[in-house]
């Protein structure tokens, strides 16, 4: 511990540590914040810190040192740290913009007259929801409600296939719980009330709609985060495909594909992200 002055620890100086390992790497250097009401002091710790780094280490400090208001927040670990809350940084949410636009490019086809298709396959279906739990729980620790609004809005087909629930991605393209293949028939029917439902069942397909499978009123209210942050896009048209089998023998069944009109809602934004 090196001090600025021959004054005592507690007065209130700035005090610098520096360590060294015993083979003399000096390792990557801590953010300093130095708090004061006036930013005349702040000057002169400056001052000091330079005049003891360039005197007894030969060093420099690194360009260039900010000084604004603290209303204005501190980049630390990426985020905006600001008094009474936490900002994500927007270069952590443009990084996840480039990842949803990425997937987006890649999995959903289509152009303004004849609709999209997206095209759901197990492998970048499961990376796809990876990402989304990494960057959340990141996002978790901060203000971060009008951020999920606006995932949702700029990406609207994700409403297809997650639920947002207690900062939970829950996924949409397979029932969690089912008994039986009329079970899984009722789930999708729940998830895409007003689509064309085909569900491989062996070798063939079963169209599904409302009149084949009665569309049952489930006890669980919608929280008012899932009302605004995650409205359900009209989809026309599903198919659910057999993957493999569940714990009790039955066959899973996991949404492959879902049609989205040119009517739909996510017209505009579909259009200018995936075709131009």
């Amino acid at each position: 511990m090196h001090r600025l002055d021959n004054r005592s620890r507690m007065s209130g100086d700035v005090h610098v540590r520096f360590c060294e390992s015993p083979r003399g790497k000096l390792p990557r250097a801590t953010r300093l914040i130095l708090l004061h009401r006036d930013p005349a002091p702040l000057h002169q710790w400056r001052l000091q810190i330079e005049g003891f780094l360039r005197e007894k280490l030969g060093l420099e400090l690194k360009q260039p040192v900010i000084l604004h208001p603290v209303g204005q927040g501190a980049n630390f670990l990426g985020y905006i740290v600001r008094p009474d809350y936490l900002l994500v940084r927007q270069r952590v949410v443009g990084n996840l913009w480039e990842k949803l636009s990425s997937f987006e490019k890649q999995w959903i086809k289509g152009n303004e007259r004849q609709g999209w298709v997206l095209t759901l396959l197990p492998e970048p279906r499961e990376h796809l929801r990876s990402v989304l739990a990494s960057y959340w729980g990141h996002f978790s620790h901060a203000c971060h409600y009008r951020l999920a609004r606006k995932v949702f809005t700029r990406f609207p087909w994700l409403s297809c296939l997650f639920e947002l629930h207690d900062d939970r991605f829950i996924p949409l393209w397979q029932p969690k719980d089912v008994s039986s293949y009329k079970s899984q028939q009722r789930y999708f029917h729940r998830q895409f009330p007003s689509a064309e439902i085909r569900i491989q069942r062996g070798c063939q397909f079963d169209k599904v709609s409302g009149a084949l499978v009665p569309l049952r009123r489930t006890g669980t209210r919608a929280t008012r985060d899932f009302q605004i942050i995650n409205p359900r896009l009209v989809v026309s048209k599903v198919i659910v495909r057999q993957q493999g089998y569940l714990p009790g023998g039955l066959r899973r069944r996991c949404v492959e594909s879902l049609t989205i009109p040119p009517s739909s809602q996510a017209g505009v934004l579909l259009c200018g992200a995936v075709i131009s």
